[in-house]
């Protein structure tokens, strides 16, 4: 969307979305300020060997064995050389190598993802030496907190005064909604919208769970919400 030219004609003065979650009841709103997601960001590791027969491991250099030392090896990253205050995490979750269980093959892949709260460890973890492709991905989503005020003003008018939940912890999953944030010149929230509801079988599985029932009910408090926030922040 911002490729094709979302904003070209004109930038918001600011942005405000939401993300379903099943871990909240419908109805409820859940509101971070500051720091709410964190970075993603692709990490490929291409590791070249020579292959050959898998009887004669002498005659090659086995790419299998050095990327399951890196595999291990990598997780020090984040142990070693990010700032403990500053969590990151290095998460590999394809491998691929190899046609055949007794051949040693030429190259191995490896492909995971990086996440951090903080931009400068973002930048840090990726100053790699070997051949490694890091590929940028979302930034951090970091709600401003003027509009967070906003939102639990507007929320207590449409939905009540218990709807706001603010004691939430910050994720290390990301959203692309920072992408959209980041050129609106960060100023920005995504809020977390309930679905969960004891009526509804499933509705509180888990996000990411494919039995998860979302209910359509729940865009009724989203909607009325996301129309009084419109309204408080242009009658401000």
């Amino acid at each position: 969307m911002l490729k094709e030219g979302l904003f070209r004609e004109a930038r918001p003065d600011a942005v405000i979305g939401f993300h379903c979650v099943p871990s909240l009841n419908l109805g409820t709103v859940g509101l971070r300020r500051g720091i709410s997601n964190a970075s993603c960001d692709t990490v490929t590791v291409r590791v070249t060997g020579k292959g050959g027969h898998g009887a004669h491991p002498d005659l090659c250099v086995d790419p299998v064995v050095i990327c399951a030392y890196l595999l291990t090896q990598l997780q020090t990253v984040v142990s070693r050389e990010n700032l403990a205050t500053q969590p990151a995490v290095l998460t590999f979750g394809t491998i691929h190598g190899g046609t055949a269980p007794n051949i040693i093959p030429d190259e191995v892949v490896m492909q995971g993802t990086l996440r951090t709260f903080d931009e400068t460890a973002r930048r840090q973890a990726m100053n790699a030496s070997c051949d490694v492709l890091f590929e940028k991905g979302m930034p951090p989503l970091v709600n401003t907190p003027a509009l967070c005020d906003l939102i639990r003003l507007s929320a207590r008018r449409v939905l009540g005064d218990g709807a706001v939940r603010e004691d939430l912890p910050p994720s290390l999953g990301s959203d692309d909604f920072s992408c959209i944030q980041e050129a609106c010149g960060g100023q920005g929230v995504q809020f977390l919208l309930g679905t969960r509801s004891e009526a509804i079988p499933n509705s509180g599985v888990g996000l990411h769970v494919a039995e998860n029932i979302f209910p359509d009910e729940a865009l009724l408090p989203a909607a009325a919400l996301l129309s009084q926030i419109a309204w408080d922040y242009l009658r401000k």
